[in-house]
């Protein structure tokens, strides 16, 4: 599996969640093959995929995620409740709810796409 920088992991991130909005009531595993994107085994969130790959904490409890997650969370992580991704993924038969929460995670991915230092230029 390539090592994503936070950029990559970001886009890849965003460019999921938007298709999902598109296409409610589809599992996030056909967002992959849609759009033509290799998941690792281990992984369906590019954001916990560049947890994972760059090291960062894990200590086996959930409040490790609220710190080093690539996206806020609104001081919570993905998988508390009432996250945008808990109200997505337990919306089963709530079309509405899943394309709100879906676009979320979306402008949840612009904020962090927003918040990356430029890259300067070299001459």
């Amino acid at each position: 599996m390539p090592k994503r920088t936070k950029k990559q992991s970001l886009i890849r991130c965003r460019k999921i969640w938007q298709w999902l909005a598109e296409h409610p009531n589809q599992p996030k595993e056909s967002a992959y093959a849609a759009l033509r994107l290799l998941p690792d085994d281990r992984y369906l969130c590019p954001a916990c995929e560049y947890k994972e790959t760059h090291n960062c904490t894990w200590d086996g409890k959930a409040d490790s995620c609220d710190r080093d997650c690539i996206l806020d969370w609104y001081g919570k992580n993905c998988l508390s409740s009432n996250s945008q991704y808990w109200r997505w993924a337990n919306a089963i038969l709530d079309i509405r709810v899943q394309v709100r929460t879906a676009k979320q995670i979306v402008a949840l991915c612009d904020k962090a796409l927003a918040a990356l230092p430029a890259r300067r230029r070299t001459k």
